[in-house]
């Protein structure tokens, strides 16, 4: 992988997603399926376990922090702050991202 490659990835069971040492990750945009499934931060950002979550779109449910599929931002990861993606139990569920390698 180089500076400018775009990253992307889909998960349907909770996976730890740790770039490589040296590599950074500007996370564009969270994706979810359904609107539900939970980000909990590992390493330098690491949040006990407490989950960033996505809930539906009309903002009900937990008021943690939220991410809409199609939302837009700025979210960087690198080997040493990296995500751990845990879609809800059923199926299908699905979470993950998409971003650049800066």
């Amino acid at each position: 992988m180089a500076s400018g490659d775009v990253v992307s990835d889909m998960y349907s069971v909770a996976t730890n997603f740790q770039p490589a040492v040296g590599v950074s990750i500007c996370i564009t945009q969270f994706l979810t399926w359904n609107d539900t499934g939970t980000i909990v931060g590992k390493g330098d950002i690491d949040t006990g376990g407490y989950p960033l979550v996505f809930t539906i779109g009309n903002g009900s449910g937990n008021s943690d922090m939220r991410f809409w599929n199609g939302f837009v931002q700025k979210f960087f990861i690198t080997n040493a702050s990296y995500l751990e993606f845990k879609p809800n139990a059923g199926s299908p569920q699905y979470v993950g991202f998409l971003g650049i390698e800066i």
